[in-house]
């Protein structure tokens, strides 16, 4: 458990002591951008802090709803973890953005998912189902490390490889690296406003899956800044 004060707190987040007790307290609700502090600072889901998980407690139906390519998967975290793992900019929240955006392209240009993820549609933009159980399986197995950084005064989440990728064709890394060039300097709250604009999330119910089906009828001008045209 984290031991920390207010002002241990409110130092690292970068704000005073004051504007953090009115989060504790409930007196204001928090921006985009301190949720995301707070969520790398202890090293929770930003969905975590503003309503139940879905993912801790999945019903009967959600267990097998995301038949994902396992071994796709695990070579997308490794790739992306290699190729922009250690950019002071890339935590877990853009991660999880990164992922969803790879997905919609590869569904927009091949028809089909590469890791066939599903997300749901939480306040801050689509979460990937499965990324935490991959994950720890893939650090169980020392193919993944899950360290702290700082990002200015905040901390964050990072993932780092252990071994390199080698399971994706050339048509995938094509379109990762699509997404790398067109998206991966942004920072976690630019990644979910922009995934807030995209049909699949606006039109899903707080909590489910997004059908990614929708993506055909995002904006072009919006899907352009997504990386998909």
């Amino acid at each position: 458990r984290v031991k920390m004060s207010q002002d241990d707190v409110s130092q690292a987040l970068d704000m005073t002591r004051p504007a953090y007790k009115q989060l504790e307290t409930n007196e204001r609700t928090p921006t985009n951008a301190e949720l995301i502090a707070i969520s790398e600072l202890f090293g929770v889901r930003v969905e975590a802090l503003i309503s139940p998980d879905p993912l801790e407690n999945p019903s009967p139906e959600d267990k097998d709803a995301a038949d994902i390519d396992k071994v796709k998967y695990k070579n997308l975290v490794l790739y992306l973890a290699q190729r922009v793992g250690a950019r002071p900019n890339v935590g877990e929240t853009v991660f999880y953005k990164l992922i969803y955006f790879i997905e919609t392209l590869a569904r927009s240009t091949m028809s089909t998912g590469i890791t066939n993820e599903r997300f749901y549609k939480m306040q801050y933009g689509p979460v990937p189902a499965s990324f935490h159980a991959v994950t720890n399986e893939m650090i169980e197995a020392n193919e993944l490390d899950r360290v702290k950084g700082r990002y200015f005064t905040f901390m964050q989440t990072k993932y780092l490889p252990r071994v390199e990728a080698t399971g994706l064709t050339n048509e995938e890394i094509g379109i990762v690296e699509k997404i790398i060039t067109a998206l991966g300097r942004k920072s976690a709250t630019e990644l979910s406003d922009l995934s807030h604009q995209d049909e699949p999330w606006k039109q899903a119910a707080d909590g489910a899956f997004v059908d990614l089906n929708l993506i055909q009828q995002t904006d072009a001008a919006q899907a352009t800044k997504m990386g998909r045209i």
